[in-house]
């Protein structure tokens, strides 16, 4: 009977596993790799279509070589010989892979072209109706702008063309605007093989007609198909009428789907084996281990049973009843042996007067405290004498309502966190375990507690590194690519605006992207604050003035209107006070403690900014202890809800907030307040009292006022007089954007991409200063460069350029004799004057 039973049983999870592991498979395994398959069928489109723009740009880009040329600008007024001698002839256009050049005049009439047979390498005349239908899209010919650029695709008849136009100025992009240059390239297998080979796909093209489609306005629509053996796509593109006029498909075997299904059913198959011989062996193993057994204790146990399976008619019947009630029999028996003999040595008790874990014996009748070690007695703060005899609950017992959790409700704890009352104000956290025993005759309960305030500590700082780890790696592995993308959204604008006036359509637009670029840094070097990554400021600031500017802000006008019932009220008790550290961090962190105190009021109530001067002869204990010494005191205090004594040692985690969403609590804001008083060699107070509001002091560390002389913005006096710079930037935007910079203030410039071109111009001429990014991508890195130079020239002058702000590599070069940092990103006039500052001092 108990065979049969157990026999079905094991068949029915094993039918379950077996489905259930097949059902998981099919839903997880293949559907996730059907997703990836189907991410590779849109990526090889969408490389498609990256491809066909990359060869626009590229005719773009061969169109404005042309355009912007004093030669160009010049033929455009007297078609003179020499430069169609020069430059067009069959054999430049079939380099250039370039069907037909036109030149067309301001009015828009076509002044010359010249076209050539790719095949034959000769020149032809184009048709009548060729000429005319490029003629019917005059947005290929007539720009109102110099940095107009126009491209496309042109059909015509059974052809298609990638064509390209731009403005004729010239070599400088000055105006006026003489006409245009219209390029147009094939749309033929050369093109195609290029797309095909980025892809790795075999393609096919098809050019259609004016019917085959409605307008579109994206340049190239794509269109995927699937069944079990292969996904069909295309790529539609428009021409310059929003048309589509050809498109470009492949065909994707599904591999990994036909692959995917075989390994399921593998797996399938090897997974009912495994379930069949495991359900084998298991069975024959509790078969000869089990049941033999059982059948035999059975019937060794029959004498036992059998003092009372005579008299007893509810005897039970199978092999388990059977062996139970021999064991109860058995186990009775032994209990009155084991009861009789744990009285004879209740006395006899192993307690460790000196164990680490504290020990107590409480009176379980009289619930009063018979014995404690000198642990015990050390957490509860009193002698031996003091604890004998007083009730438990007076000394140690977590229960808040008086009664006793494991007499009165049968709460038994085995190691369980709990905390001691103690003596003092702090309960202590302790590892509790409680057990009944009998001591001098009497019921017992024995309380073990291990003391776990240092594990708590250190649970509390492994918390908050690992937290702050998490910071690190996010601001480590995103500043550096945020600053250099923000060095070129920084530099151009400030750039263009030297150039145009205040009344020009573009100057607001490119002053609103320059400001939102700084901005941008200046949450990057948020990141960077909390990373702890970042190279400490070294700015003089005068608090007065930073509160006095936080205050004007927009920020603060914002925080006003949120909080229309709160009163902000500035007290300042002192003149001039300047501390040194990141204008841009403490601006932030007084912005944080501003909002924060807003935010805790509930109701009306006024928030106090404060400043004050203070002199420690001795340690002030707070918060945390103020050493002695001259601070600043910043102070925001508020008439909010307060905040409770628990929280108070965890408000400065990252990512703890109490705040609800939508209400601004990221759980970082105290954190950078933390980081950014520690960064100027800091210390924070805090008081609070629930109910009555907060007052949270940032001890500065006050500096002597620097000297009145304001740095000059001059551009004569920053601009260069001809000195070299050689500019070292893997990145290609970041290294033209500081060329061009350096060229107009006057210097001349040599850029290079990595180290070895670096040194190999340094073998031919050392410049007056070396532009350095520290963070080189090609081989060695900026500080390795550098060293190597100085080994040829010990006193080369070099500036360090970087996005990563490492610190200690920093000063390291720094050490090597580099004249100074640059971070990224950076404007013109901080760019003009690092490098004026490396030169000259």
């Amino acid at each position: 009977m108990l065979r049969s039973r157990i026999f079905f049983l094991l068949l029915v999870v094993a039918i379950a596993v077996l489905g259930g592991a097949f059902a998981m498979a099919r839903l997880t395994f293949v559907a996730e790799l059907d997703k990836i398959e189907h991410q590779y069928a849109q990526d090889t489109l969408r490389t498609i279509e990256s491809s066909m723009e990359e060869e626009l740009n590229k005719l773009s880009r061969l169109t404005g070589d042309w355009a912007i040329w004093d030669d160009t600008y010049a033929f455009i007024e007297d078609l003179n010989r020499h430069y169609v001698e020069s430059n067009l002839t069959p054999e430049t256009l079939a380099n250039l892979h370039v069907k037909a050049i036109l030149f067309f005049d301001a009015s828009g009439s076509l002044r010359y072209y010249y076209a050539v047979d790719l095949d034959s390498v000769t020149r032809i005349m184009l048709s009548h109706s060729f000429l005319a239908h490029i003629q019917s899209h005059p947005e290929l010919y007539r720009h109102e702008h110099g940095n107009g650029n126009i491209r496309g695709i042109l059909a015509f008849e059974e052809h298609a063309f990638l064509a390209a136009s731009r403005p004729i100025l010239t070599s400088t992009a000055d105006g006026p605007i003489r006409g245009a240059v219209v390029f147009l390239r094939p749309l033929d297998g050369q093109v195609l093989d290029v797309v095909a080979k980025n892809t790795n796909k075999r393609l096919h093209f098809s050019l259609h007609s004016p019917a085959d489609g409605a307008r579109q306005q994206e340049f190239a629509r794509k269109l995927l198909d699937q069944n079990d053996k292969e996904y069909s796509g295309r790529v539609i593109f428009r021409d310059l009428c929003n048309q589509p006029v050809c498109s470009i498909g492949t065909q994707i075997p599904r591999i990994i789907h036909k692959q995917a299904r075989r390994t399921l059913a593998i797996y399938a198959f090897s997974l009912l084996i495994v379930v069949l011989l495991a359900g084998f062996l298991f069975w024959h193993s509790i078969d000869h281990k089990l049941f033999r057994r059982l059948f035999a204790l059975v019937e060794k146990a029959s004498p036992i049973r059998g003092m009372e399976a005579r008299s007893d008619p509810r005897r039970p019947r199978d092999e388990i009843g059977l062996l139970s009630a021999s064991l109860d029999r058995l186990i009775e028996t032994l209990d009155q042996a084991i009861e009789q003999r744990t009285r004879m040595e209740s006395e006899i008790q192993e307690i460790l007067e000196c164990s680490p874990v504290a020990l107590f014996l409480i009176d379980r009748e009289t619930r009063t405290l018979s014995w404690a070690n000198s642990k015990a007695l050390e957490l509860i703060g009193r002698t031996r004498k003091e604890a004998a005899g007083i009730p438990c609950q007076a000394l140690f017992c977590p229960s808040p309502d008086g009664g006793c959790p494991a007499l009165d409700e049968g709460s038994w704890s085995l190691e369980t966190e709990s905390v001691l009352p103690g003596k003092g104000e702090e309960p202590i956290p302790v590892l509790r375990s409680v057990a009944k025993l009998s001591f001098r005759g009497r019921p017992h309960l024995l309380e073990a507690a291990m003391d776990l305030r240092h594990q708590k500590r250190l649970e509390t700082e492994l918390d908050r590194a690992k937290k702050m780890e998490i910071v690190g790696l996010v601001a480590s592995g995103v500043a550096h690519d945020l600053n250099n993308l923000l060095t070129s959204l920084v530099g151009y604008p400030d750039m263009l605006l030297s150039e145009i006036d205040r009344e020009h359509p573009f100057y607001e637009p490119l002053v609103t992207i320059r400001d939102a670029s700084r901005k941008a840094g200046i949450i990057v070097l948020d990141l960077l604050t909390l990373a702890r990554r970042g190279v400490k400021g070294e700015d003089f600031i005068e608090v007065n003035d930073l509160v006095d500017s936080f205050m004007a802000s927009a920020e603060f006008k914002s925080l006003r209107r949120l909080h229309p019932s709160v009163r902000f009220r500035r007290e300042e008790q002192i003149g001039e006070a300047y501390c040194i550290g990141s204008v841009v961090h403490l601006s932030k962190a007084l912005a944080n403690l501003v909002r924060n105190a807003a935010e805790a009021i509930e109701g009306s109530g006024s928030v106090t900014i404060q400043t004050t001067r203070v002199e420690l002869t001795e340690p002030r204990k707070g918060y945390e202890t103020v050493r002695p010494g001259r601070y600043v005191v910043l102070s925001v205090s508020d008439e909010g809800m307060g905040i409770p004594r628990e929280e108070l040692k965890r408000i400065f985690e990252p990512f703890y907030t109490k705040k609800k969403m939508g209400r601004s609590g990221s759980g970082l804001g105290m954190p950078i307040v933390w980081h950014a008083v520690k960064d100027m060699g800091g210390f924070i107070d805090l008081k609070s009292e629930v109910g009555r509001g907060t007052v949270i002091s940032l001890y500065l560390p006050e500096k002597e006022p620097p000297s009145r002389e304001e740095p000059s913005t001059d551009r004569e006096t920053l601009s260069g007089r001809g000195e070299k710079v050689l500019i070292v930037e893997d990145m290609e935007d970041q290294r033209i954007l500081a060329e061009k910079a350096l060229i107009k203030l006057g210097y001349q410039v040599t850029s290079v991409d990595d180290g070895a071109r670096a040194l190999e111009h340094l073998r031919r001429e050392a410049p007056d200063l070396l532009l350095l990014d520290l963070m080189l991508g090609n081989g060695m890195r900026g500080d390795q460069l550098y060293r190597e130079i100085l080994k040829t020239y010990p006193n080369q002058k070099a500036l360090v350029v970087t996005g990563y702000a490492d610190h200690a590599r920093i000063e390291e070069i720094l050490r090597l004799g580099a004249s100074g940092c640059l971070a990224k990103p950076y404007t013109i006039e901080q760019l003009a004057r690092a490098v004026h500052q490396a030169l000259y001092g």
